[in-house]
């Protein structure tokens, strides 16, 4: 007691030093409490998800109806969420093959006259990519899809030319790929049933045109806004002139146009007006109709 008395400083070290080992133990032993409940806390939570897990509704009349309204909302949300998606598509405009084949003519006559008009070039023997259906119609199954290919693909080509642009390079249609059959289990055949058709059928053709720059982006934003349900799978742009312009110094421009006899001062310059090469590749969707409600 008596050194305490006579050293107050190191005793007041020391009580803060008591005072702050105490406040650490509090503290820990605090911290170590709330771990411990969190865990306890945890594994009480993860016990009744296990419990929960490994029960069966018991099979009544109420668990019986609350699983089946969940059917219900949930078909009737998957139903709506296709409608929606039908609604984009393109409609399949209804045609017979003859008539399919005479408006394609028409169409390729016209646009070649247009594409005359406005000085486009035209690939030989245009016909929007259904050269296998010049001479020969397509049959009735396959007739109302090809129409709805056709007038997307009108649709894109034909304001090309009303532009213009200085080429309509191609039209490519990449034909259809067979869906592949189910795999049958082993065992006696079991008697066929009838198809069941795909959700979502696509259609892919490659689009190849030539322009100055501001008509090539023009036809991208056509390609976006148009009321067809498209997908561009990929785009290949390239420049006509890839090499760039030579320089020259002032000297050397001012002596080529005065030996012409032409008048610097009313000469501009004008770079940057090559044109574009783009092949566009587009997926065109369709989405299978709705199946007959089981309810009805």
């Amino acid at each position: 007691m008596n050194w305490l008395q006579q050293n107050p400083i190191p005793s007041a070290i020391l009580a803060v030093a008591l005072l702050g080992t105490g406040a650490t133990g509090y503290l820990a032993f605090d911290a170590s409490t709330r771990l411990q409940q969190a865990v306890d806390e945890r594994q009480a939570q993860l016990g009744k998800i296990q419990s929960l897990d490994s029960k069966k509704p018991f099979p009544n009349e109420p668990n019986l109806k609350a699983v089946q309204d969940s059917v219900d909302a949930y078909r009737s949300a998957l139903r709506s969420y296709r409608a929606s998606l039908i609604a984009l598509e393109a409609p399949a405009a209804p045609a017979n093959p003859q008539e399919f084949q005479d408006e394609l003519r028409n169409a390729v006559n016209a646009l070649q006259k247009t594409a005359i008009e406005k000085n486009v070039q035209l690939p030989d023997d245009f016909f929007y990519g259904f050269e296998p259906f010049k001479d020969t119609p397509p049959s009735q199954q396959e007739t109302p899809a090809l129409n709805r290919e056709f007038q997307v693909i009108r649709s894109l080509v034909d304001p090309l030319v009303q532009m213009p642009v200085v080429s309509i390079d191609g039209v490519k249609r990449a034909e259809p790929k067979p869906t592949p059959a189910a795999a049958q289990p082993p065992g006696p055949p079991k008697p066929a049933a009838s198809p069941t058709p795909p959700p979502l059928n696509a259609s892919t053709f490659t689009l190849s045109f030539t322009g100055p720059q501001e008509k090539v982006i023009n036809a991208f934003n056509a390609i976006q806004t148009n009321p067809a349900l498209l997908l561009i799978r990929s785009v290949t742009l390239e420049n006509s002139s890839p090499t760039p312009p030579p320089r020259a110094t002032p000297q050397t421009q001012a002596s080529v146009f005065e030996s012409a006899g032409l008048e610097t001062e009313k000469i501009q310059a004008v770079l940057g007006r090559e044109s574009v090469k783009a092949v566009v590749e587009v997926e065109l969707l369709d989405f299978a109709d709705l199946p007959e409600d089981p309810k009805k």
